[in-house]
């Protein structure tokens, strides 16, 4: 009947050899594995599973003689280990699953990586995780003599989510200003609001082309978002009023400027006083914000009584295109107006005072323009205007 045991299996081998008459003996053990001995009693580690005939020749000086028997070594229960590379990670992640041996030779593999997905091989391929969460991933292996099962954790995050934006133009221009924002975050967002700092705003990655269509310092944001987290970044925009471009003189020849007295396109830019009754005066500047517009109509607006014109008296849609005197002395007098939609508010006019008889052309910063004006005397004969064109 042959030895049986599981591997790794130890065996203590004793020689019942018999002879008469003869007392020199010698031993040669083979153990079926390669493995040999020239002891009586040898002991031998068999460590891989199988069936291995084992011979004992013994001889002397007259004669030899040979015995084999069986030896079956069984394979041990495999247990399961191994060994996950890396074991965390944001989404998508690929890992490296591989089996170490520590116990047992097994026949059989069975991998289930937590998402729906196995494998039979011994060294599965490189596994990718492409959705956040923990996946319980799970080795079975097993041979005749039974099975073992290892489970280990893979935690599968998302990305940090870092809002980042261009703008082009970069940094602003001039008025009429159309921005494009282009979105650079990374991290994986999945939601996106765009705040342009003028009381417009947009969800979506591509937000259209932005226009600004008043002057000032804009802090436009981008807000993204995933499910880990959020991230705003912000830039500022710039919108500055127009330059002034060819600038243009034209006397008023008699006591009624005519509405069309600055060519189309021209906006009051100054006064020039030609009489000698011209006291000391005060334009009001105001920003001039989105151009002429040529479909516009031309309003009158109504005459005032007082020495002050003051913004906003009849209309603060327009732009002043000529001065109508009533008065002898041009005391009394009325404005001339082309509409044009979203003027600036009174809250960003200012009057500005000058003590000569010529106001220059930069009476008003470049790009602003004249909106009206304040007599502080009580004589003003002749004028001339200043018309500056505008975008």
């Amino acid at each position: 009947m042959p030895l049986t045991g599981t591997a790794p299996l130890t065996v203590t081998f004793a020689d019942l050899s018999s002879g008469i008459g003869v007392t020199q003996w010698s031993w040669l053990w083979d153990f079926g594995d390669s493995g040999t001995s020239n002891k009586q009693n040898p002991t031998h580690v068999y460590k891989a599973a199988g069936t291995y005939t084992v011979k004992l020749t013994v001889s002397n000086s007259q004669e030899s003689s040979t015995k084999e028997k069986q030896v079956v070594v069984n394979p041990a229960k495999p247990v399961a280990d191994f060994q996950a590379n890396p074991s965390s990670g944001t989404v998508p992640l690929t890992v490296t699953f591989t089996y170490k041996q520590s116990g047992g030779t097994p026949t059989n593999f069975t991998w289930d990586f937590g998402d729906g997905q196995t494998s039979d091989k011994e060294s599965p391929p490189p596994h990718a995780y492409n959705t956040a969460g923990t996946y319980t991933v799970k080795l079975t292996v097993s041979n005749s003599q039974g099975s073992s099962t290892k489970q280990a954790s893979v935690v599968v995050s998302l990305p940090q989510v870092k809002a980042d934006f261009k703008s082009d133009p970069k940094g602003g221009g001039e008025l009429p200003l159309t921005v494009k924002f282009t979105d650079k975050s990374s991290g994986g967002p999945t939601s996106w609001t765009w705040d342009f700092g003028d009381g417009q705003s947009y969800s979506g990655q591509s937000p259209p082309p932005h226009t600004y269509k008043i002057r000032g310092n804009f802090t436009v944001k981008l807000t993204v978002r995933n499910a880990a987290n959020s991230s705003t970044a912000t830039q500022t925009i710039v919108v500055q009023l127009p330059s002034c471009g060819n600038p243009k003189r034209v006397a008023a020849v008699s006591e009624e400027t005519p509405p069309g007295f600055c060519p189309d396109g021209f906006v009051l830019k100054g006064i020039k006083c030609i009489g000698s009754y011209c006291d000391d005066m005060e334009l009001l500047c105001c920003p001039y914000m989105e151009g002429q517009d040529s479909s516009a109509t031309w309003q009158q607006w109504s005459s005032f009584v007082s020495e002050e014109q003051k913004y906003g008296y009849s209309t603060n849609t327009g732009f002043v295109f000529g001065i109508k005197c009533r008065g002898s002395h041009c005391d009394d007098v009325s404005m001339w107006v082309k509409a044009t939609p979203n003027l600036t508010n009174a809250g960003q006019c200012y009057f500005k005072s000058f003590f000569s008889e010529d106001t220059p052309e930069d009476m008003c910063p470049p790009g602003e323009y004249v909106a009206g004006m304040k007599f502080t005397g009580h004589h003003s004969d002749n004028v001339s205007l200043y018309c500056c064109k505008g975008k």
